[in-house]
């Protein structure tokens, strides 16, 4: 009788557990579905900007005025970044090596810009990853944080790096999306060298 007791209360703690371990399977696939789920909504998001031209800005365009993040968190609109003089920006992801290859090439050559050209980067990261990013790379020009990815989602800027030359009034002179070849930075110099 108590041997059967005994395998009576075994049997209750092993409906137990297997009732916890489905619990936590049921529990870790259900976020594990929700993130995949958002996962797929952005992919599917993406993937339709890719495919329905992305390029929303192009030469000739006016530099939208969203508003940025700085380092600080401080909120900045890009008129104020880019406060009425030649600029060249810089669209960044800190996971992007191309974009670390491209920050060398910009610091190679620095001394052949224009001294009174603005330049300043814009990555859709939060202000903190984004410091961590400028301090491990020693960035040579400011980084401003756009966390609502409109320059993404609102203007197709999904390549990157993607770079742009604008003239004083905020219009664009050269766009590059994506990957730049050698000779790209040579032809925004000599863009630059004209207005």
């Amino acid at each position: 009788m108590s041997s059967s007791a005994h395998l009576g209360k075994t049997q209750w703690i092993l409906a137990a557990l297997c009732v916890l371990v489905v619990a936590f399977i049921g529990a870790t696939a259900g976020k594990w579905f929700a993130e995949w789920r958002q996962d797929r909504a952005l992919r599917e998001k993406l993937e339709k900007l890719y495919s329905s031209n992305p390029a929303k800005l192009n030469v000739g365009d006016a530099f939208p005025q969203l508003e940025l993040l700085d380092l600080d968190e401080n909120v900045i609109d890009t008129k104020t970044v880019i406060d009425g003089r030649m600029a060249l920006v810089f669209f960044l992801a800190p996971t992007c090596d191309m974009c670390s290859e491209l920050i060398e090439a910009y610091r190679e050559h620095m001394d052949r810009l224009p001294p009174e050209l603005n330049t300043f980067a814009i990555c859709p990261d939060t202000p903190p990853m984004a410091r961590f990013y400028a301090d491990e790379h020693g960035l040579p020009f400011s980084l401003y944080c756009d966390t609502a990815q409109s320059f993404q989602f609102d203007h197709g800027v999904i390549a990157f790096p993607t770079l742009m030359a604008l003239d004083e009034n905020g219009v664009i002179k050269y766009v590059n999306f994506g990957m730049m070849e050698d000779y790209a930075l040579e032809d925004i110099l000599q863009e630059l060298a004209r207005f």
